[in-house]
């Protein structure tokens, strides 16, 4: 205390970790787009380290989450992935260094996270249509029920745009048992075919872009049907992923 170093723990010591979560979602998660995806997480780690106060939690206890959700089994009936369970580690992290930075809450030797390590994640895909593989798959969309799956997947193909730019798609369940729209998708008044652009004004990491659009692209958009909604493409990611994954299993 003298040579002026010294911080009180106290703040840390009183705050536990759900206290912290809860906090933290109702001042940061609130405010980001796409934070409320965040919330299943946080109930989570409030319910296996919620009851621990911060000054308590320890780099063991966070490994020994890592392990048990590693092992533990989705609602789809899988293994949860690494990439799920990082997610929900490198939460607790911005969480823990929000509360550490900005609300006084000093921990003693740092972020115990950062002692954890992370899962492995599994080497990225590198899928790249060859051969005739395109035109095969083309010829099966042509064939499908759904006959939004041509032009979806012609369009993703000349754009590289990402599902949830081009078709609706929805979040998780919520309470209610309702399944909230996440995105739009492509809307036309967002879509100029004299300049050959598409305006994205919400994008995955927060910013708007503007896609061009190639011949074949623009030819796709002029051959489809104007919706009384605005939409571009008149389907839902639900129904896209069933129809190009059955197309795919023909073609193959």
């Amino acid at each position: 205390m003298e040579a002026g170093v010294w911080r009180s723990r106290s703040e840390a010591e009183k705050t536990t970790v759900a206290a912290l979560l809860d906090r933290y979602a109702r001042e940061v998660l609130s405010q980001q787009k796409g934070g409320d995806r965040e919330l299943s997480r946080i109930r989570l780690l409030s319910e296996h380290l919620g009851q621990y106060s911060l000054l308590a939690l320890s780099s063991s206890m966070i490994a020994q989450y890592r392990d048990m959700r590693l092992a533990s089994i989705s609602r789809r009936g899988t293994i949860t992935s690494p990439q799920t369970v990082k997610h929900e580690l490198s939460l607790l992290t911005r969480a823990l260094k929000k509360g550490q930075h900005e609300w006084g809450m000093t921990l003693p030797a740092g972020l115990p996270t950062a002692l954890v390590k992370m899962p492995k994640l599994p080497q990225a895909r590198d899928r790249r249509l060859q051969g005739d593989e395109e035109s095969r798959l083309l010829a099966e969309c042509a064939n499908a029920q759904n006959t939004w799956l041509l032009p979806v997947v012609r369009f993703a193909i000349e754009t590289a745009m990402r599902a949830g730019e081009i078709v609706e798609t929805k979040g998780k369940t919520d309470e209610n048992g309702e399944r909230p729209i996440q995105s739009t998708g492509l809307l036309w008044k967002h879509v100029d075919l004299n300049r050959r652009v598409a305006l994205l004004p919400e994008t995955k990491n927060g910013t708007a872009r503007t896609v061009p659009l190639s011949s074949t692209a623009v030819d796709v958009l002029r051959g489809l049907p104007r919706s009384l909604d605005g939409k571009v493409f008149g389907a839902t990611y639900e129904a896209i992923h069933l129809s190009f994954a059955r197309a795919c299993k023909r073609a193959s």
